[in-house]
C-alpha cells in the first residue's frame, strides 16, 4: 500500500491524529489521559492541540496549554469526580513540554514509546 494513495484521498482540510492512552495503571491517577499526536498526514493549519480525560461516565477534551481549557464535553460529571478531573489536569500540566513535544512531532521523531520513557524518567508513569 502506498501513502501517495491514501494522502490524495485527503481532502485538504482532514487530518489525521493519532491518541495515546495514559492509563490509571501507569499513571496513578483515577481517569484515563489521552494525549493527541499529529501524524505524518497532517495539515499544516490542523487543529490547536488538546488532551481528553475519560472517567467511567464522562469525557472532557481540553486545550494543551498552561491554563486548559474545556473544548468538549460529554456524559454525567459527578461532583465526586472533579478531583479526578483536577489531579489529570495538575498532572498534564506538570508534564506539558512533553506532551506538547508529542503533539508537535511526528510519530517518526517522537512517538508514543518516546513520551512514555520521558515521563517515566520523570517517576510519572510505570
Amino acid at each position: 500500500m502506498s501513502y501517495t494513495n491514501i494522502t490524495k484521498d485527503l481532502n485538504e482540510s482532514e487530518s489525521l491524529f493519532e491518541m495515546t492512552n495514559l492509563t490509571p495503571k501507569r499513571t496513578g491517577l483515577n481517569v484515563i489521559i489521552l494525549s493527541e499526536q499529529n501524524t505524518e498526514i497532517k495539515n499544516e493549519s490542523s487543529k490547536e492541540p488538546k488532551f481528553k480525560i475519560i472517567g467511567k461516565d464522562y469525557s472532557i477534551s481540553y486545550s494543551l496549554e498552561e491554563n486548559p481549557k474545556i473544548l468538549a464535553k460529554s456524559g454525567k460529571i459527578k461532583h465526586s469526580d472533579i478531583k479526578d478531573i483536577e489531579d489529570a489536569i495538575d498532572y498534564v500540566c506538570k508534564n506539558l513540554d512533553l506532551f506538547l513535544k508529542h503533539f508537535k512531532m511526528s510519530a517518526f521523531e517522537y512517538d508514543d514509546d518516546d513520551f512514555k520513557d520521558d515521563l517515566r524518567k520523570r517517576g510519572e508513569y510505570k
